[in-house]
């Protein structure tokens, strides 16, 4: 009997063990579940936080985006070529200065031929500005026979507003207007040879720009139109004055050298920067554009340095020159000629350079 209960009381002592071993493991249990709810409830906490900021990053972002729409503008049409009115009218502009050189070639009035041939060497400059601009107008299509045909016209065309006239000052029988004559006649024939071949490689390089690229080129050549235009019509018609008030008493240099040739050095000037402003700039695309704050820290090589001050001193001289323009008309004085030629000396170092 005694061993029973001693059986039992074993027995009892074993299952309260199990028991509080049992209710320890509940205890860890519970306390590990409560532990892990806790950790489940802090990141709940936190995706909702983050769910949140990501709600507000994607309400900011649509704003931006709208926002860059509103100042976006629309897509800008690209532009490779001028309407065939407009190329036609540049074009007849251009054809000024070789049909007044041609009408004073046909032109029987000696004083009249000479009138024409001056008025022509007055419009060269705005001719040859026209044909240039024209030359470039569809350059997409250079490809084609009919478009080199042109380009190449409009170069022998520039080649011919320097021939014409010359013709006639050769032909005259004073032996100064006669040696200029055949200098200009010289000209002509220079230019009547490279101009066909540079026009077209110009235009050609032009064609293998990029689309944007060749569409900004184009229109802002034709914008440019207006403001290099009107200068050298005025500047021509200047000297237009003197010329048809001119007789036969004197040589025409020596009634109108002044204005002409002042006029015609401030207008050389100015198809110098529009040349290299708006049909050599589009293709320097490796070249970085220099600001004023690079200019006025001299920020720039060695020969772009000398390139600025050339063009700097055949502006200086250029404008000296018009400074001295006597539009009633006058014989160049020493002072004109020495001008003339640092204006010539500057400008041919900075196409040599």
């Amino acid at each position: 009997m005694e061993a029973r209960i001693l059986a039992l009381e074993e027995a009892d002592k074993r299952r309260e063990k199990e028991m509080a071993k049992e209710r320890e493991e509940k205890t860890a249990l519970k306390t590990k579940t409560q532990h892990l709810a806790e950790q489940l409830l802090a990141v709940l906490e936190r995706v909702e936080k983050l769910e949140n900021k990501k709600d507000a990053a994607l309400e900011r972002v649509a704003k931006l985006v709208k926002r860059v729409q509103e100042l976006t503008p629309p897509d800008v049409e690209l532009v490779f070529s001028w309407a065939r009115g407009w190329r036609a009218l540049i074009g007849c502009g251009g054809l000024i200065g070789p049909g007044l050189g041609l009408g004073a070639m046909l032109s029987k009035d000696t004083l009249m031929a000479s009138k024409m041939a001056s008025a022509s060497g007055s419009f060269l400059v705005f001719s040859a500005t026209c044909l240039i601009a024209t030359a470039f107008g569809n350059v997409r299509n250079i490809g084609t026979s009919v478009e080199k045909a042109l380009v190449s016209l409009c170069g022998l065309l520039v080649g011919a507003a320097f021939y014409l006239p010359g013709y006639t000052f050769a032909g005259s029988e004073d032996e100064h207007t006669t040696y200029w004559g055949w200098l200009v006649m010289g000209l002509g024939a220079f230019f009547s040879f490279i101009m066909p071949p540079i026009a077209c490689k110009g235009v050609s390089m032009w064609s293998q720009l990029e689309d944007h690229e060749l569409s900004i080129a184009v229109i802002r050549l034709f914008k440019s139109l207006p403001s290099a235009l009107p200068p050298m019509v005025y500047l021509a018609v200047a000297s237009m004055r003197c010329i048809v008030g001119a007789d036969d008493e004197s040589p025409l240099y020596q009634q109108c050298g002044n204005p002409i040739v002042p006029s015609l050095a401030v207008n050389v000037l100015l198809i110098v920067v529009w040349t290299l402003s708006y049909i050599i700039a589009p293709l320097m695309k490796e070249t970085k554009a220099k600001t004023w704050v690079d200019i006025m820290a001299l920020r720039m090589g060695k020969i772009e340095a000398v390139e600025f001050n050339l063009l700097g001193l055949m502006s200086t001289f250029a404008w000296m020159l018009f400074a001295t323009t006597n539009e009633d008309g006058e014989p160049m004085n020493l002072l004109m000629y020495s001008l003339v030629g640092l204006f010539i000396f500057f400008g041919g170092s900075l196409f040599c350079v």
